[in-house]
């Protein structure tokens, strides 16, 4: 290997002085292994939902049957696996294109998770639909309970008015007995008492008082009745308002829970597709597990070497680094290639740092350097294979980099 040299700088003083680097160097490169490493997938497995179906509420409302459904709780149906088997893979060597398929995986747990997802799914759907009919059902027994309200109401008002009227009839007839108005001016009256009692049309006014304050004790009692009814119809109408309302918001909870349930199915199907898995890149198989392999979620499967350019890294000495720049031309040559390949730089190092130990340049033994990086055209090159690297000058200006 040739040092760094400035030597042939020392003729183009003027060019130098515009320029930002020095003359042409030769350095030792390596070839770089980047290869693409395909790594085992977190893949779901079934997992028991133990709030599918309906659970009864702790303390089910007096108007709504026992059983009525609390609100859902979604649970997730599948987990992830730790460890995965193996069903085929490519070995070691296999030329691949971008797109094929390198590794299957067993897929027996993620089609049952698939399936568990699906199920919770329709059971979360399943349980909207029910809170949507029971909230329809306590609607029509509202209405129901309001119509026979209005028949209360009704009665009551009849009831009020009979009161009213014997109230009076036996004002009057209390008057007669007392002998302060004629009484047969009040027998008429005592005829058209109500169904109370029927009072005799020739009784005394004495016998006509008692059997209108039976009368009017027996209406009492059933205006009070009525009016009992009336005041729990209204307790039942507030509870069956409350349940409607309760039903409703759980209904809306439900539809969401079943709106979550289809974003879980979708994702357990994703993660389904997980194994069977791709090279992303065309290039050489050159790590590969063998079929019936337990893996664990993270490791390394196949690892694929592209096809094309290959990288090359060197180290600079900090003084030869400032005279580099990105696009920066280089002439790679070896002994075991046929001929010499164009690089180029893509990366040089923000510092300089000691270089590796396997590094063959003396110039930097056991002192810092800058690490630089290059692309070399051509078919791939051997990982890990010497090169001698002449790196051009950086261009004088901007435009010609």
């Amino acid at each position: 290997m040739r040092r760094w040299t400035v030597g042939a700088a020392l003729g183009l003083v003027p060019v130098a002085l515009t320029a930002c680097t020095p003359a042409p160097a030769t350095l030792a490169g390596t070839v770089l292994d980047q290869p693409v490493l395909l790594v085992a997938p977190q893949l779901p497995v079934p997992a028991v939902n133990t709030d599918a179906g309906f659970a009864p509420t702790a303390s089910p409302s007096a108007a709504l049957p026992s059983g009525t459904p609390a609100v859902p709780v979604p649970s997730a149906a599948t987990a992830e696996t730790t460890y995965v088997r193996v069903e085929s893979s490519a070995r070691t060597g296999d030329q691949v294109a971008a797109g094929d398929v390198v590794v299957r995986l067993d897929d027996r747990a993620a089609v049952a998770a698939v399936a568990a997802a699906r199920a919770d799914a329709d059971v979360a759907r399943a349980q909207a639909d029910a809170l949507v009919a029971r909230g329809n059902d306590a609607r029509s027994r509202r209405s129901d309970l309001r119509a026979n309200r209005a028949e209360v109401d009704a009665a009551i008002a009849d009831l009020t008015a009979t009161r009213d009227r014997l109230a009076a009839q036996l004002d009057r007839a209390r008057t007669a007995a007392a002998g302060r108005t004629d009484a047969t001016r009040s027998a008429p009256a005592a005829a058209s008492a109500p169904s109370a009692g029927p009072v005799a049309s020739g009784a005394t006014p004495a016998a006509l008082v008692r059997q209108l304050a039976t009368a009017l004790t027996a209406v009492d009692t059933g205006l009070a009745n009525a009016r009992s009814a009336r005041s729990r119809l209204d307790s039942a109408d507030a509870t069956l308002t409350d349940a409607i309302r309760q039903l409703g918001d759980a209904a809306e909870l439900a539809r969401l829970a079943a709106d979550g349930s289809d974003v879980a199915v979708r994702l357990t199907e994703e993660q389904a597709g997980r194994t069977t898995i791709t090279s992303p890149v065309a290039g050489v198989v050159t790590t590969s597990v063998a079929a019936g392999d337990v893996v664990a979620a993270g490791a390394t499967l196949v690892a694929v070497r592209p096809d094309g350019q290959s990288t090359v890294t060197t180290w600079v000495p900090p003084a030869g680094a400032a005279g580099l720049c990105v696009g920066t031309g280089a002439t790679v040559s070896a002994d075991w290639l046929p001929g010499n390949r164009h690089a180029t730089v893509t990366a040089i190092g923000a510092r300089a740092e000691y270089p590796e130990t396997s590094y063959a340049g003396s110039d930097v033994h056991l002192t810092r350097a800058v690490p630089v990086r290059l692309s070399v055209d051509g078919d791939a090159l051997p990982p890990g294979a010497p090169l001698d690297l002449t790196l051009d000058s950086c261009p004088s200006s901007p435009k010609d980099r």
